[in-house]
């Protein structure tokens, strides 16, 4: 999976916060099968033009990341499509994650 984790400025050293992100994407045309893929540091809830399709997160560990993936063709239209997610990022080592970068990868 390609892509870079993201964060809010400052949030590294916050605790229990929530944040939004939003991303705009053009497509000439629908394509046949097309796939998302999403891992948040704590937990997820995602939305493909104002579709919600799911929550998460996948479990990883610190040195190999999982990720939950959707089939969004059906949400998808030709132009401008919106993908949001609502991120909540504990930043609070515990026995099911390890906080040590972004929160969030789509």
């Amino acid at each position: 999976m390609y892509g870079k984790w993201i964060t809010c400025p400052g949030m590294s050293q916050e605790k229990n916060i929530y944040f939004r992100a939003r991303k705009k994407i053009n497509i000439d045309s629908v394509p046949q099968k097309q796939f998302l893929h999403i891992v948040a540091e704590s937990y997820y809830r995602l939305w493909v033009n104002g579709h919600e399709l799911g929550r998460g997160p996948a479990r990883g560990t610190r040195s190999v990341n999982f990720y939950d993936t959707y089939e969004v063709t059906e949400y998808l239209f030709p132009g401008e499509n919106m993908i949001a997610v609502l991120a909540q990022s504990m930043n609070i080592p515990n026995f099911i994650s390890f906080p040590f970068r972004g929160a969030l990868l789509v």
